[in-house]
């Protein structure tokens, strides 16, 4: 469904996912080698399951969460 978002709707949550994970007096944790290796429960919906995939791997619009 995010094909149909607004482009700053989603632009505005990587920003909010960015800023929590950010800490001005810390360095920043390196990118694990494995993102993916734990499994995700059973309980979460599906769609949730393939945001989160995204979110660890840096794909889609979470690329820019590295900047």
């Amino acid at each position: 469904m995010d094909r149909y978002r607004d482009v700053k709707d989603i632009g505005e949550e990587v920003l909010k996912e960015k800023l929590k994970m950010t800490d001005p007096f810390k360095p920043r944790d390196p990118q694990p080698k494995y993102p993916n290796l734990q499994r995700l429960g059973p309980e979460l919906p599906s769609w949730l399951k393939v945001k989160m995939v995204e979110k660890r791997s840096r794909k889609s619009y979470w690329k820019y969460l590295d900047d």
